[in-house]
């Protein structure tokens, strides 16, 4: 049963990590992640990705690997992206709590006063 979480988890990870690069790619209001680079035509293509994980004997993740070859191409030119994750779970199995932190203070900012067409 642990060896079938293993494989889902890091099928998952794998699977987020494509949609966040195909998210950002994406175009939207401001022309996507081209606009920011200057460019509206912007390809791209995953040449690989692949992933492993370490299970402890209580079925936890105790380490990950992750790792992601890319091509985008912008305005002509192309820019090789080679990501590579190593991850350490500190006492996998334990309780973790995480506190967002306070918004009090914080204002939105209006792109158009920074300039930024919509």
């Amino acid at each position: 049963m642990a060896i079938l979480k293993t494989i889902l988890t890091v099928v998952f990870i794998l699977i987020c990590l494509a949609l966040t690069v195909i998210i950002l790619l994406q175009e939207g209001k401001s022309a996507g992640l081209g606009a920011i680079a200057g460019a509206e035509d912007v390809a791209y293509k995953i040449k690989s990705a692949s992933g492993e994980a370490v299970v402890n004997k209580d079925g936890y993740f105790s380490s990950m690997k992750i790792k992601m070859l890319m091509d985008m191409e912008v305005q002509g030119e192309t820019i090789s992206i080679d990501m590579d994750t190593d991850a350490v779970y500190r006492n996998p199995g334990q309780e973790v709590t995480l506190a967002a932190p306070s918004l009090d203070g914080y204002q939105e900012v209006d792109p158009a006063a920074m300039g930024v067409q919509q």
